[in-house]
């Protein structure tokens, strides 16, 4: 028994090495979502969109919460409403709980009819999972190991 968990724990910091060594740590994990989406303003943006899927944005509020330029909120901004990952709304200051009487701004929000959002939401929760929640750490804790399966939602 022993001498299987032995085993089971050298595979587990084996692949924990791959891992990390392939440039999977939480900061490189991130640079990877960047190059891959093309962009650090559009991951952040598509990370704040898919946590809020029932939240409408606009211009300066994504702004302010992604930490970034303006004319780079808006270029994304289009990108993303090109490829149909999010849409356009309208919706007056008063409905979006801000006191400025009679002041109309574009909102934007997710396109929950585009195929891909859903897909995007798993690679995006998956980078959390294996970053935020040190998944590779708290698997080598439990021990031995016979099957493992991720399975559900967050």
């Amino acid at each position: 028994m022993s001498q299987t968990r032995d085993r089971m724990s050298r595979r587990m910091v084996s692949c924990q090495k791959v891992f990390f060594s392939a440039g999977y740590g939480k900061v490189l994990l991130t640079t990877m979502l960047e190059q891959l989406f093309g962009s650090k303003t559009r991951v952040r943006m598509l990370a704040q969109f898919l946590h809020h899927p029932d939240e409408v944005f606009y211009v300066r509020e994504l702004t302010r919460l992604v930490n970034t330029q303006i004319n780079a909120v808006r270029r994304e901004i289009q990108n993303l409403e090109k490829m149909g990952i999010i849409i356009e709304g309208s919706a007056t200051a008063e409905e979006k709980g801000i006191k400025h009487p009679g002041l109309k701004r574009k909102y934007y929000l997710v396109n929950t009819q585009c195929p891909l959002v859903n897909e995007i939401q798993a690679l995006f929760t998956k980078a959390y999972i294996m970053t935020e929640c040190k998944l590779p750490e708290q698997i080598l804790k439990l021990g031995e190991i016979r099957y493992l399966a991720f399975m559900g939602v967050l």
